[in-house]
């Protein structure tokens, strides 16, 4: 799967996968996406919400917060303050 940066959204073919705050910002992320090893440096390198305010990661999960959604490369969406969010499929 390869995703690519349209402006300030993210896509993989003709799916939505997320919309950044900037287009460099969605650029960094797909970029994130298409690369494994990278992934991880990406997601901990953007500051995309208050540390104070930050809520728990799923372990294996790599989601990562765009607005007021997390978005995992599984393809699933949750809302930041699901006390209950989905599991990963990756």
């Amino acid at each position: 799967m390869t995703y690519y940066s349209l402006g300030k959204q993210v896509l993989t073919g003709s799916q939505h996968v997320a919309d950044a705050a900037s287009v460099e910002l969605a650029e960094r992320i797909a970029a994130a996406l298409n690369s494994d090893d990278a992934i991880d440096e990406a997601i901990n390198q953007m500051t995309l919400f208050e540390p104070d305010r930050s809520p728990p990661l799923i372990k294996a999960c790599r989601a990562y917060q765009a607005s007021d959604q997390m978005i995992c490369p599984c393809g699933k969406q949750w809302d930041v303050n699901d006390p209950d969010p989905p599991e990963c499929n990756v």
